[in-house]
């Protein structure tokens, strides 16, 4: 597990998802009429130089963090921010 600074680490624990789930999420509206390994690839460099994030949110990581508490603090505060807006966008839908 690699050491962060001399305060902790970090250390992945689990991950659920991976290029594939991406692509899938990317191509839900045309179905798999446009799959090939190769385009997959190409789909994934488009979707990150855009900035389309969302099909992103389809692969989870789990991780192990040990950090001072000031750093653990901001973790928290991003965290929670990160929850709120999506809170936001969900009660703005109904």
């Amino acid at each position: 597990m690699p050491e962060v600074l001399d305060k902790g680490f970090v250390e992945l624990v689990d991950s659920m998802g991976d290029d594939s789930s991406i692509v899938q999420a990317a191509r839900v509206s045309y179905g798999a009429g446009t799959k090939t390994k190769r385009s997959d690839s190409g789909l994934i460099k488009y979707l990150m130089r855009n900035n389309h994030r969302s099909p992103f949110e389809m692969v989870e990581f789990k991780f192990h963090i040990k950090a001072p508490l000031f750093t653990t603090a901001l973790l928290l505060k991003w965290w929670s921010l990160s929850f709120i807006l999506r809170l936001r966008f969900l009660l703005l839908d109904n």
